[in-house]
């Protein structure tokens, strides 16, 4: 009976310390005061350069979120995407740039013909989210971004 208390307790630590390593991987982006994202973060430069890649559906309200330590010109594109996306360069707590609306790659399309996104902005946070979030939600440029840098 103690050896099945003991399996059981040990299964519940595994299990809640999974769980709490996961949500350790996710953060609630608030936009414009008001809309929340719940985004997965690309941590690691491997995550960062998978991003969304191999994602075939991205629900309403979720995303992914790239924090960086410092300000910079972060480029992105679309490979290895099967579904479009909205971009949205974050720097100092403010949306500094949009891309909406941006379509993966078509099939057969090579790596070195894909455009690139970003170039002219600096940023210390991108978000992507569905294609189509950043219009319904009226985001422009300079609202507010809160989250994973507490602001």
């Amino acid at each position: 009976m103690k050896m099945k208390k003991i399996q059981v307790l040990l299964l519940s630590i595994g299990l809640l310390f999974s769980t709490s390593l996961f949500a350790s991987q996710e953060t609630v982006i608030v936009l414009k005061k008001t809309y929340q994202v719940k985004a997965k973060l690309a941590l690691t430069e491997k995550e960062q350069e998978k991003g969304l890649g191999g994602v075939k559906k991205l629900a309403y309200g979720k995303g992914m979120l790239f924090p960086y330590s410092d300000s910079d010109h972060r480029i992105f594109w679309m490979k290895g995407m099967f579904i479009p996306i909205d971009i949205i360069w974050i720097n100092k707590g403010k949306v500094v740039h949009i891309e909406n609306n941006v379509q993966p790659p078509q099939k057969g399309e090579q790596d070195s013909d894909l455009p690139l996104y970003g170039m002219k902005v600096k940023a210390d946070r991108v978000l992507e989210v569905p294609a189509g979030y950043a219009a319904s939600i009226g985001l422009q440029l300079n609202d507010i971004v809160q989250g994973v840098d507490g602001t």
